[in-house]
């Protein structure tokens, strides 16, 4: 059984964001820290993160940060997976 810090990073993904596009992420860029901490206002996420990060590395645990289009593209090939199983289960 995995211990919850190992499921959070293995189950979560950061958006890469510059300084302006905190805006339209709305948290997203900081979902790894979310999820940790669901009770931490928004505006302390960032203050976690680089405490998230040694910890990770210190652990050999894979902080996983990508750029918002990849992140999208993941999402629809899991989607497509989910789909292509639904299918499968209902055609026999």
């Amino acid at each position: 059984e995995q211990q919850f810090f190992t499921f959070q990073l293995k189950t979560s993904r950061n958006i890469d964001s510059d300084w302006y596009d905190h805006w339209f992420h709305g948290g997203l860029e900081f979902q790894i820290e979310h999820h940790l901490f669901p009770q931490l206002p928004r505006h302390n996420l960032e203050k976690v993160k680089p405490l998230v990060k040694e910890i990770c590395e210190r652990h050999g645990i894979e902080y996983q940060s990508t750029s918002f289009s990849n992140a999208v593209s993941v999402v629809l090939k899991d989607f497509r997976g989910l789909a292509m199983d639904i299918a499968n289960l209902r055609m026999g």
